[in-house]
């Protein structure tokens, strides 16, 4: 392959990381209350601040996952500010996810790497606009944990063994769900690689990692939890999964990028099956006598279609899958990504260079296109996060502040920007926002303590305009409004009970009347 196609997909990559560094706050979801959690661990043991944090959060020791970019930006924040840190660890993550796809695209032909140019479109997916970190760093994990060991499929040495152990840790301390599927996917290539010549080197590889099934186990037996069941038809998950819908993070998109990249995808499956040429009927037996176990099937199967195979296993495992389970959510939304991403490295290359010339042209136009609308929707929603945190200007250190968020939206964004922004204030006033919902979790590094009885907030979030103002927790020192309908109830309530410290066109600031 050219050397200019790398320079190409490294040029788009580094582009990809310019709307991020472009405003001065992230518009996610979820983001803000990652990076407060990961402020508070790293001054969880400063002097100044280890009593005051001490007293309401605990540090959970526990091998949980979504560790990793919490203790990623709490020691970035030793060289740089938090804003900084979060912008540095979220760049760290695009590349990790694009820079594995590119390993694990070249993992069966180097020719195909260009085959990772499909990945640009799922860098903005509703996944990274909801700021869920720790599930995009997974998934850079799992593209590397199978590309290192498809390359290493005939056996492990020690120093490849610990390496493949460490990605799979870190893809566990990342996310739980790449975590087991990152395991299921390096079986079903073991199996596919097994025969009578080495399995007794395939022996010692399932030896060397069957401790990382270790903490997957432990986690799934011990975390419990309910199922939510799914609800959607098969029609409705089929036009999802096709169209890829969570690639569609901006209004503007109205999706067409992830429609034109689930076509796309379906013509270049369709492409390789005609050109590996799959034919009907029993071969032979090969020269020597062997005959590994796939070669006894109706099928002319290469070791490399089990890359196939994890396909439709990933796309069944989506549609049977509930909508959530142990605690987590989306879990329909995160399985939709897999098909594609294990897809493709098996993709057969267009004949040419011509052939390969116009596909990587027509995948980076596309690449831009969604570039731009991510540049766009950035832009228009950063002076709406900003007015949102100054909006807290008033709120004295060290204060426990509930926020009560009416218009959560941004114009461009299909998620909400505004959930947890108060975290961004928290972060630079050294307050304590009391809607950091992982701290109400059991499967993220930090907890309230049980002594500060706090009531949980998932109701208040749903629906505020019914907050009964009376049943707040004594420990909240501020009530921050953003668009409060003026004359609704709840304003009413807080306008005789609590005390009105600042306010502008569209934020409210109620302090507690001691």
């Amino acid at each position: 392959m050219s050397r200019w196609v790398g320079w190409l997909f490294a040029a788009l990559a580094f582009l990809y990381l310019v709307p991020f560094w472009a405003v001065p706050y992230l518009p996610t979801t979820d983001g803000p209350c990652h990076l407060f959690n990961a402020w508070v661990l790293r001054h969880y043991a400063d002097p100044a601040q280890a009593e005051w944090l001490g007293s309401i959060f605990a540090i959970d020791g526990r091998p949980v996952p979504n560790w990793f970019t919490h203790l990623a930006m709490a020691l970035l924040m030793w060289v740089v500010p938090p804003l900084v840190a979060e912008k540095l660890l979220v760049s760290g993550l695009v590349l990790l996810l694009l820079g594995g796809l590119w390993y694990l695209a070249g993992s069966v032909d180097p020719e195909r790497r260009f085959y990772a140019f499909l990945g640009f479109p799922l860098v903005w997916t509703v996944l990274l606009q909801l700021g869920l970190y720790n599930f995009c760093a997974s998934l850079g994990f799992f593209l590397l944990a199978v590309g290192f060991y498809w390359r290493r499929r005939e056996g492990l040495d020690l120093r490849s063994a610990l390496a493949l152990n460490l990605l799979l840790l870190s893809c566990y301390l990342s996310h739980i769900l790449s975590a087991i599927l990152a395991l299921s996917a390096i079986a079903v290539l073991w199996a596919a690689t097994l025969s009578r010549a080495n399995w007794r080197r395939h022996l010692l590889t399932a030896a060397a990692l069957a401790p990382q099934a270790v903490l997957p186990l432990w986690f799934v037996a011990t975390q419990g939890g309910g199922v939510i069941p799914a609800s959607g038809s098969f029609a409705i998950l089929w036009r999802y999964l096709l169209r890829l819908f969570a690639t569609s993070a901006f209004a503007e998109e109205g999706n067409r990028i992830g429609r034109i990249l689930g076509e796309l995808f379906v013509l270049l499956l369709v492409f390789s099956v005609l050109h590996k040429n799959v034919r009907w009927g029993r071969p032979a037996r090969p020269p020597g006598g062997e005959r590994r176990w796939w070669r006894r099937l109706p099928v002319r199967l290469q070791r490399e279609d089990s890359f196939l195979l994890l396909c439709a296993l990933f796309a069944l495992l989506y549609f049977v899958s509930p909508e959530g389970t142990a605690g987590g959510t989306l879990l329909k939304q995160r399985l939709s990504l897999f098909p594609f991403l294990i897809l493709v490295p098996w993709l057969s290359a267009p004949p040419g260079r011509w052939g390969r010339g116009v596909l990587i042209g027509g995948l980076s136009l596309l690449a831009l296109a969604d570039l731009s609308f991510a540049w766009r929707c950035y832009r228009a929603a950063a002076p709406r996060v900003a007015a949102f945190v100054h909006g807290l200007d008033g709120a004295r250190p060290r204060s426990i502040v509930l926020p009560l968020v009416f218009d959560r939206g941004g114009a461009c964004s299909r998620v909400g920007i505004l959930d947890h922004a108060t975290g961004y204030a928290a972060v630079a006033k050294g307050l304590i926002d009391w809607d950091n919902y992982e701290a109400m979790t059991s499967f993220f590094p930090l907890r309230f303590r049980p002594a500060l009885h706090h009531s949980g907030l998932y109701q208040v979030e749903a629906n505020p305009l019914d907050l009964d103002v009376h049943q707040l927790d004594p420990q909240i020192d501020y009530v921050y409004c953003w668009r409060m309908p003026p004359h609704s109830k709840i304003a009413r309530r807080l306008d005789r009970n609590w005390l009105l410290v600042a306010e502008d066109a569209d934020s409210r600031l109620y302090q507690r009347q001691r």
